[in-house]
């Protein structure tokens, strides 16, 4: 008996869509579901990755769009793949050569000998 319940739901929801009671409803419901999926994503890839990732990686948001577009542009989805660290790279060197990290001694026996 209780495996007949889901069926019965089923069969309800099948019947109200066959007679269009139910038709008109469920495209409003997916065009809206759908409406708010693209205005979501856009957000999140326009405005939310792009901040965070910045902090992270400590570029700015508008050279990471523009390092995608370039890098996507010349090497498609493997250029978009590599296009954040290929960038972030040189800049890194760059910061290592214009200001070196201190050297710190190590103490370890291994050392000390």
């Amino acid at each position: 008996m209780a495996d007949q319940k889901p069926y019965a739901l089923d069969r309800i929801v099948r019947i109200l869509i066959s007679t269009g009671i139910l038709a008109g409803v469920i495209w409003m419901i997916l065009g809206l579901t759908g409406r708010v999926f693209v205005v979501v994503q856009i957000i999140q890839d326009t405005i939310l990755v792009p901040k965070k990732m910045g902090k992270v990686s400590g570029l700015n948001p508008a050279m990471m769009m523009l390092s995608l577009s370039i890098w996507g542009k010349l090497l498609g989805l493997l250029g978009i793949i590599i296009a954040l660290p290929v960038t972030y790279l040189p800049l890194v060197y760059y910061h290592r050569i214009k200001s070196p990290p201190p050297n710190f001694c190590i103490r370890s026996r291994v050392y000390l000998r």
